[in-house]
């Protein structure tokens, strides 16, 4: 989330919203917030996207205001495949870029024959 608000796509978003945002506008974006963060808390623990709900209703007893829309798993899904999206987006403007990267990906299947794999990506930083 926090490479996210420096994206130049979330900065050009808010300079937009910036001198337009009524407080009813700036409570939505508020909740938004609070809806992606516990996404993203999600996706990170790699947790079910059922926790969603139960993390909503944690942030209502600590006095936050998250509404009562968007707080489903399948919410949730949509939220992170955005979040998800926009680190695709940023990485790959990145690695575009530089002259110089290289990528190492490597695979393994434990007992259950569930696969596990992951892509290392370095490159230089301008």
């Amino acid at each position: 989330l926090s490479h996210h608000a420096e994206s130049i796509q979330h900065k050009s978003c808010m300079h937009t919203l910036s001198g337009h945002t009524s407080k009813a506008e700036h409570a939505v974006m508020q909740r938004l917030a609070l809806l992606f963060r516990n996404a993203h808390a999600i996706a990170k623990a790699g947790r079910p996207f059922s926790d969603m709900e139960w993390m909503c209703a944690l942030d209502e007893k600590k006095g936050l205001d998250v509404g009562a829309s968007y707080r489903t798993d399948k919410k949730c899904c949509e939220f992170i495949h955005c979040i998800a999206e926009e680190q695709r987006l940023g990485l790959q403007a990145q690695i575009q870029s530089n002259n110089f990267f290289s990528v190492m990906i490597d695979g393994t299947t434990d007992s259950s024959v569930s696969d596990a794999e992951i892509i290392n990506i370095r490159y230089t930083g301008t």
